[in-house]
């Protein structure tokens, strides 16, 4: 979710509810955009990430369920070694889900989104689930820079091996499989 003015970090000093501030808090300094242009690319990069993907434009909740019969849940949920993630654990800090992409229709044909989300200090070599011909490429790693972080359809990374991916500090990391 974005608020009007987080693409180019128009903070509202904190104030989430600042429609009653007729002063510069409430105010859009379009300054801004251009001191802040990288975040503004990032967010418009993430706009088309997402209309790009059908899997991640539902309207129904997803139930964990294969509703495609490929032996895929619509969602599944992970730790870092593809085993359950310690819900209850207050030292949980790698959580990863993925995405089957075929249980919508898509002009992609089967695909499937793997989500990273290090909220950890250290990096993590986290495991990646493997299917028979399926190739997995990096499409989003927010430990990067600029214009490294967020890759434009075309120019994803294959993984190799493919089998694991090392997940920087503080970082959200999306992998395609195709």
């Amino acid at each position: 979710m974005i608020l009007g003015g987080d693409e180019f970090m128009r903070t509202q000093e904190g104030n989430n509810n600042a429609y009653c501030q007729d002063n510069e808090m409430s105010w859009f300094n379009w300054d801004y955009k251009k001191k802040n242009s990288d975040i503004l690319e990032f967010c418009k990069k993430a706009i088309a990430f997402r209309k790009r993907y059908t899997v991640l434009q539902r309207s129904k909740f997803f139930s964990g369920k294969d509703t495609d019969a490929d032996n895929v849940p619509d969602i599944a949920w992970f730790g870092e070694n593809l085993d359950r993630p310690l819900w209850d654990g207050p030292e949980l800090k790698i959580l990863c889900y993925q995405f089957d992409g075929s249980e919508v229709p898509s002009e992609l044909g089967n695909y499937h989104l793997f989500f990273i989300l290090n909220a950890d200090f250290n990096s993590h070599s986290i495991e990646i689930p493997q299917y028979d011909g399926m190739k997995w490429y990096r499409v989003v790693d927010t430990s990067l820079k600029s214009g490294d972080d967020f890759l434009i359809p075309g120019r994803e990374i294959l993984l190799d091996p493919s089998d694991h991916y090392r997940s920087n500090p503080r970082s959200t990391v999306v992998l395609l499989g195709k």
